[in-house]
C-alpha cells in the first residue's frame, strides 16, 4: 500500500541521513577511535556528556577539543547538542509527544532553552518544524 511504501521511504531517508553522519566519521583521515566516539554519541545523544567522552577517550579536555575542531570543525559540546537536536527533530516528526516532553527527553531542563537551541540549529521553532515537515510528508503521501 501507499502507507507502507511511504514508511519505507521515510526509513530509507533517515538511514541515509545517519549514514551521511557516519561518512564524516569514517573518512580515511579520521582515526578509528574517533569514529567510535562519534558513533557512540550518535547512538546515545541523550545520555552522553562531554565528561563521558573525555573519560572514554582518556585524553585531556584540551586534546579532545583539538580533535573535534580538527576533524569536524566544531566543539565536542556543539556535536553533542547537534546530535540531541537531531534526535529531537526525529521525535518531533514521528511521535506525537508534546514539545516540553521531547525537550526533557533530550536533556533540556527548560522548554525555553530547548526552543532557543532548536531555532538556532533549524531556523524555526519545534512547533513550526513539526507543522512544515508534517505538511510536506502528507503532500508526499498523496
Amino acid at each position: 500500500t501507499v502507507d507502507k511504501a511511504f514508511d519505507r521511504l521515510i526509513g530509507r531517508i533517515l538511514s541515509l541521513y545517519m549514514d551521511s553522519r557516519m561518512d564524516i566519521a569514517e573518512s580515511s583521515s579520521v582515526p578509528a577511535f574517533f569514529t567510535d566516539i562519534l558513533k557512540y554519541i550518535d547512538k546515545n545523544p541523550t545520555e552522553v556528556s562531554c565528561e563521558d567522552v573525555i573519560k572514554k577517550l582518556n585524553y585531556s579536555r584540551s586534546h579532545v577539543s583539538r580533535l573535534f575542531m580538527k576533524y569536524l570543525g566544531m566543539s565536542l559540546q556543539d556535536y553533542i547538542i547537534q546530535a540531541r537536536l537531531s534526535h529531537a527533530a526525529d521525535m518531533i516528526l514521528y511521535k506525537e509527544n508534546k514539545i516540553v516532553y521531547i525537550a526533557t527527553l533530550v536533556g533540556y531542563s527548560s522548554q525555553n532553552s530547548f526552543i532557543k537551541a532548536f531555532k538556532k540549529y533549524y531556523n524555526c521553532s519545534p512547533t513550526q518544524y513539526r507543522k512544515e515537515k508534517c505538511k510536506k510528508i502528507s503532500e508526499i503521501k498523496k
